[in-house]
């Protein structure tokens, strides 16, 4: 490598350096300059609190609370899912549905009673 070369190297690496960037250059001799991890992050995509899966408990509940029609009632079971992380949740699904008031729900030893008013 010529002397000016390795200079615009230098140069370079301390500007991707002063940037926070990650870099991995091989340069054609076979050097290799890089500050990147040996082994990419596993992503293991995002978790809510509680450990479940994003979307995991609405795809529990919106199967039952999708289908109500005004005066309707349906009980949707816990199985397994946090009682008032649930009615939260089912709640806040149906004012952004039909709106404020339009939902009254209570906790039973069973489930999330669920009555459709509006």
């Amino acid at each position: 490598m010529k002397k000016l070369q390795k200079r615009s190297m230098t140069i370079a690496l301390n500007i991707m350096t002063a940037l926070g960037a990650t870099y991995t250059i091989t340069l054609p001799d076979g050097t290799k300059h890089s500050n990147a991890p040996e082994e990419p992050v596993n992503y293991q995509g995002r978790k809510v609190k509680d450990g479940r899966s994003y979307g995991e408990l609405a795809a529990h509940y919106r199967p039952f609370i999708d289908a109500l029609k005004p005066s309707e009632f349906v009980e949707v079971p816990f199985n397994g899912y946090d009682p008032s992380n649930l009615r939260s949740a089912i709640s806040a699904w149906g004012c952004h549905l039909w709106g404020k008031g339009s939902l009254l729900t209570a906790a039973s030893k069973t489930g999330i009673e669920v009555l459709r008013v509006k």
